[in-house]
């Protein structure tokens, strides 16, 4: 299904999320690879490829269960039921700017 809880759909957010975040923290490019297993919280396995000297987030960003706190349905955009991919939000970077991860459009 399309939950928004399940660890394929919020992984790939956290992914995009931790990449985003690296970029913001100096990376030129964060690629990452995320590895799961039925009934486990934890990830087998958390890869990045980074271009520079960005931060990578802890491992502990990427347990399913606080994954499922941290982006809990008010911060998923209602939209993703139109098919409308990912969620609205805004991080703060280090130079305390404000950066949208993505703003879906009509």
């Amino acid at each position: 299904g399309k939950h928004l809880t399940h660890i394929d759909r919020i992984g790939s957010y956290a992914a995009r999320e931790a990449a985003v975040r690296a970029v913001q923290s100096g990376a030129r490019t964060c690629h990452i690879l995320l590895a799961y297993a039925p009934n486990c919280p934890e990830p087998l396995e958390v890869s990045y490829e980074m271009e520079g000297p960005g931060r990578p987030m802890p491992r502990g960003f990427f347990n399913h269960d606080s994954m499922r706190e941290y982006y809990h349905a008010v911060r998923v955009n209602p939209a993703c039921n139109l098919w409308i991919h990912f969620w609205e939000t805004v991080i703060a970077s280090d130079n305390n700017t404000s950066q949208s991860l993505l703003i879906p459009s009509a």
